[in-house]
């Protein structure tokens, strides 16, 4: 059978061709929040002086945990005592629901 360049992708990374358009979307969406803030911090830099890092690196963290929700709707960084975190153990606390 030839390959599906709509499915083949989506199905090796264990998704439907809809649920990885989702992701996509969603990632998208975000890094478009993201990229929006730092135009707005180029122009001003006392705006949004951490936002688009902050989305860059709370994405990355859903990426690597797998968290295809986060990635969907909104990854966010967690602060715990001062130190961001996402989705770690820290101290024996588990933060943002993550082990």
């Amino acid at each position: 059978m030839a390959a599906n360049p709509f499915t083949d992708h989506p199905h090796a990374v264990g998704e439907s061709y809809r649920e990885h358009m989702g992701v996509a979307l969603g990632v998208s969406r975000q890094l478009a929040g993201a990229a929006a803030a730092a135009l707005i911090h180029a122009v001003v830099p006392r705006f949004h002086t951490t936002t688009a890092s902050d989305k860059i690196k709370a994405l990355a963290g859903c990426i690597e945990r797998h968290d295809r929700e986060g990635l969907r709707t909104n990854a966010t960084l967690s602060v715990v005592d001062g130190t961001v975190v996402d989705g770690t153990v820290v101290d024996g606390t588990v933060v943002d629901g993550v082990a």
